[in-house]
């Protein structure tokens, strides 16, 4: 019914980071700890690992500021991702997207060689909701639908090899942990009723939050590259 990006995305995300890095050993890159402009493009790994997408994610920090924009595309909720009510009524969830901005402030800890993020966020998410059938062999459509956001995050990003002169210092780690509430949604009073044929019975679909077990809450761990 959809085309969905696989577990194969990380693979190929990695490699055009490294494509990136081998591109650039040639190029002098400033100490993360000056007042420099930088750039940083990182990959999720929560995504393909386990929602069978992808994320991207890219950060400008310059002095104490930092902005960024994130994008996944073809996230899969389904299984022990669905929980209460939509696992009782059999509902997976497809996400063509999820993406927007976030703004906040930055500090860079020489000694731990990694910059602190602290983050305000708006997001937009679109949701595919679907129902599998009592035999599970056939999927359902019950709405497509956005959902937006504004929270915020706390983010770590560490570069191990920071003290190199090389390309390698670069190459980061980041860690995030995110809070996005949902403040509105594009379905009329933020749920749909509809028939499901597997319960026999008019079930109601509430707009979805986007984070872990129908909460708000968002963790992920991401590689990438330092441009400076």
């Amino acid at each position: 019914m959809k085309t969905r990006v696989k577990i194969a995305v990380l693979p190929g995300a990695l490699a055009t980071l490294a494509s990136l890095t081998c591109a650039l050993q040639g190029v002098a890159h400033a100490d993360p700890n000056a007042d420099a402009p930088s750039v940083t493009v990182n990959a999720g790994l929560i995504q393909p690992l386990l929602l069978g997408g992808a994320n991207v994610e890219v950060d400008f920090r310059y002095g104490w500021f930092v902005a960024a924009y994130s994008h996944g595309w073809s996230l899969d909720l389904e299984g022990s991702a669905i929980v209460g009510e939509m696992k009782r009524q059999g509902v997976s969830l497809h996400l063509p997207y999820s993406t927007g901005f976030g703004l906040g402030v930055t500090h860079w800890f020489a000694a731990l060689r990694s910059f602190v993020d602290l983050r305000f966020e708006g997001k937009v998410h679109r949701f595919e909701a679907t129902y599998a059938s009592s035999d599970g062999r056939t999927k359902t459509d019950i709405a497509s639908y956005a959902t937006y956001t504004l929270g915020g995050g706390a983010y770590w990003t560490y570069l191990p090899f920071a003290g190199r002169t090389d390309a390698l210092r670069g190459l980061d780690i980041s860690a995030s942990v995110r809070l996005w509430p949902k403040v509105a949604s594009s379905l009329s009073g933020n749920e749909v009723v509809y028939r499901n044929a597997a319960t026999n019975r008019d079930e109601t679909h509430r707009a979805a939050n986007i984070g872990i077990a129908d909460t708000p809450l968002v963790v992920n761990v991401s590689v990438g590259y330092l441009f400076q």
